[in-house]
């Protein structure tokens, strides 16, 4: 029943990780130690203001589904390198998230991203509807390729009170055959009929496979049912002063329901699953690679020993 935390808080050095979850008379977090890892925070329905963190070399990862009276966080367009960030349903801190937010990612980490939103900014060169979209890699400039940032709009037809896994993507290079998917890092997310986006940075040095100029790449997201993805975009990263007409060209594949060119993926339910998706059928994937292991079970894990 408490509303807030002693300022002393920010003292303990050794503090790694700070669960809060469903305390919905907190108001205010004081400041963080500087090697918080993470910040579970989800269900504080009160809470409005969150310390200034800006100071952190590494963002903690930050679980704040349902604090829908959060409005602001003081020095967010400052932070450059957030691994994961879970703001589901919370509309009044989504709208206060400017664009150069996204695109000051660093080039060096992987971060995720989920908050509603249903629109992909226009800087976006590739993107349309549907689950599945391909484009070009333009000609000679793979050499000043840093990483790409993919956004994906989904949801549900209705509310559920379930959470489930994070969507996934297949990365094909058409020209050649190599494939590999991208396994966030990331908490299971809630099933909201209230679209919401999932933008996630990948650094060109998690690529498992190098991308060459003029391959066409097709990029196809697997969500859970009963979420479903609405639309995706993809936005190369380069070094600066690469013009935009060299960017390349995309165009979009809409799967259905069924979604078809994933169909192989098969995910499973339940709280005892090691990540979800199975890939333990080498002859069904051939050369399907993951480009870094699921930690999804990680998170799970310290949620579980935090409410314990």
């Amino acid at each position: 029943n408490f509303c807030s935390l002693p300022s002393s808080l920010g003292h303990l050095s050794k503090l790694l990780f700070l669960g809060l979850q469903e305390c919905r008379n907190l108001q205010s977090i004081p400041e963080l130690p500087a090697n918080l890892r993470s910040l579970y925070a989800d269900d504080c329905t009160s809470l409005e203001k969150l310390p200034n963190l800006s100071n952190f070399k590494r963002v903690p990862t930050l679980f704040l589904t349902d604090c829908n009276k959060l409005a602001e966080i003081q020095g967010l367009e400052n932070l450059h390198s957030i691994d994961v960030f879970h703001m589901e349903r919370c509309s009044n801190l989504a709208n206060t998230i400017k664009d150069s937010f996204f695109k000051g990612q660093s080039e060096e980490y992987e971060s995720n991203i989920y908050f509603p939103s249903k629109e992909i900014p226009d800087w976006f060169s590739h993107q349309g509807m549907g689950s599945s979209i391909s484009f070009d890699m333009p000609l000679h400039v793979e050499n000043k390729l840093l990483g790409m940032t993919l956004w994906v709009v989904y949801a549900a037809k209705e509310d559920t009170a379930e959470r489930i896994f994070p969507p996934q993507a297949l990365f094909s290079n058409i020209t050649n055959g190599d494939e590999w998917i991208h396994m966030p890092n990331s908490h299971r997310i809630p099933v909201t009929r209230e679209e919401h986006s999932w933008v996630s940075h990948m650094p060109k040095s998690y690529f498992l496979y190098p991308m060459k100029g003029g391959e066409r790449i097709e990029v196809s997201i697997k969500m859970q049912p009963p979420l479903k993805v609405k639309k995706c975009g993809i936005h190369l990263v380069y070094k600066p002063n690469i013009a935009e007409e060299d960017q390349g060209q995309s165009s979009c594949v809409n799967a259905d329901d069924g979604d078809e060119l994933m169909d192989d993926m098969h995910f499973k339910r339940g709280h005892d699953v090691e990540t979800s998706c199975d890939l333990s059928n080498e002859e069904k994937f051939g050369k399907r690679q993951r480009i870094e292991p699921d930690r999804t079970k990680n998170l799970d894990m310290e949620l579980d020993q935090l409410k314990k």
